[in-house]
């Protein structure tokens, strides 16, 4: 009795039975203990039938599905590959020895051929030789590493503009972490790299202005160093002029005049001009105080004839003398700067920080000490204990203070010296003035 489904074979979408498994299946039913359809009942055989009817669509049930399955993998399949061969990004899949077993489009195109084309091909026939030695340890380190490795590879294309590509690339071991393949990416780098040489290029020249300019600003602050050094010998030789002026010529001017005062003093003595005359007389004793004080002050003589060290002590004295301010002082005999111009310029500077001392520091006592140092520059530290101020005035003109000190550092840094300054209100004032070693012109 034959059996016919509601779906013919063709409409089943059933292929024939291998002719093996037909075979085998005859063997199986001719196996059977002489048992036949012939000793069963109607209803045993409608039962028999009926059971074969549902298997039979079981099993075209079961075929439709494993169809609808293979579809549908094989639409993901078609779709993987899809987004494989159009990715933006170059895939590569290479064996131990740099052999290329599978690329997509990308990686064609980066490497300059068809992805088929390029299957057992090895990959540093596509490499500059510049760049060869980084592929091969970066292949090596793949083989015999774990995790992600990258470098940076300059194709060899023959083309008039470099092509680079970062090569971003991991292994994939086997279940006994034996190296199966390499799966690499490649992404084209040519842009970036153009961009870094453009500006490697702009840093080079900004480099090289930053130098030439820095050159040009040393060279004028050595010229106005040495302008400055210059201005400050002429003020210094002028002063040694007016003072020595002062001495040889006005104050024996004043001297003959008072000489001619007393005469006269005298000579009226008895009469009512005689107390004018004493008031010529001491005005012009004044004249001769004050004209030999200003002398002094302008180029003591000390300083020229025994040094700055001398000079420092005759200072001392004209402070406390003249301003009842008792001056400490400290001198190294070793210190003693060889440069006239030098001398002059720290008794100057001392001369107006001892005069700041008296009139802002409310004390009536202050420290000077002259020392060299293991470089050979000579340092000068005048200190008090008075009232201190705020260091930081000196650069704020609206304040209204620090001028002097002010002038005292850029004098100093123009020859290459420097002051520090320790001071906080309330707490005394400590400055350090510094010149470098310099031979006498």
């Amino acid at each position: 009795m034959g059996f016919v489904g509601p779906f013919s074979e063709k409409d089943r979408g059933l292929s024939p039975w291998p002719p093996e498994l037909r075979k085998q299946a005859e063997r199986l039913a001719s196996s059977r203990d002489g048992e036949s359809l012939g000793k069963l009942s109607p209803k045993e055989i409608d039962r028999l039938l009926h059971e074969l009817e549902v298997q039979q669509f079981e099993l075209e049930m079961q075929n439709q599905e494993l169809r609808r399955v293979r579809d549908e993998l094989e639409a993901s399949r078609r779709h993987a590959m899809d987004l494989y061969d159009e990715a933006p990004v170059g895939y590569l899949t290479l064996d131990a020895e740099g052999r290329i077993l599978l690329a997509n489009r990308e990686a064609g195109r980066l490497l300059g051929g068809e992805p088929e084309a390029l299957r057992n091909q090895r990959l540093a026939g596509r490499v500059a030789p510049a760049r060869l030695a980084a592929m091969l340890l970066h292949l090596q380190e793949v083989v015999v590493g774990s995790g992600e490795h990258e470098v940076q590879l300059l194709l060899d294309e023959g083309q008039e503009q470099e092509r680079w590509v970062l090569m971003r690339t991991v292994r994939v071991a086997g279940p006994d972490r034996t190296f199966v393949e390499a799966r690499s990416t490649l992404t084209d780098i040519s842009e970036l790299k153009a961009q870094q040489r453009e500006l490697a290029y702009l840093n080079a020249c900004l480099e090289d202005k930053v130098r030439e300019r820095t050159r040009l600003a040393e060279d004028r602050s050595d010229q106005l160093r040495r302008m400055a050094d210059q201005l400050s010998r002429t003020e210094q030789a002028e002063r040694q002029r007016l003072a020595q002026w002062l001495h040889d010529d006005l104050q024996q001017l004043l001297a003959g005049a008072r000489l001619h005062a007393d005469i006269l003093c005298h000579r009226v003595h008895d009469t009512p001009e005689h107390s004018l005359a004493r008031k010529v007389v001491d005005l012009l004793n004044q004249a001769v105080t004050e004209s030999r004080s200003t002398s002094h002050q302008l180029c003591p003589p000390i300083l020229q004839e025994q040094g700055l060290g001398a000079a420092m002590w005759w200072l001392a004295r004209t402070y406390r003398d003249k301003h009842k301010l008792e001056v400490e002082v400290r001198v190294d005999a070793d210190a003693e700067p060889p440069d006239a111009h030098d001398r002059a310029l720290l008794y100057s500077a001392v001369r107006e920080l001892l005069f700041n001392i008296h009139k802002h520091a409310g004390v009536d006592a202050a420290r000077v000490e002259m020392r060299g140092t293991e470089a050979g520059a000579v340092e000068v530290v005048v200190s008090d204990d008075g009232t201190g101020f705020d260091p930081t005035s000196l650069d704020d003109p609206s304040r209204g203070r620090g001028v002097g000190l002010f002038g005292i550092r850029e004098r100093l840094t123009l020859v290459g010296g420097s002051m520090g300054i320790a001071s906080r209100i309330g707490s005394g004032t400590r400055i350090t003035l510094r010149l470098p070693a310099r031979q006498a012109p």
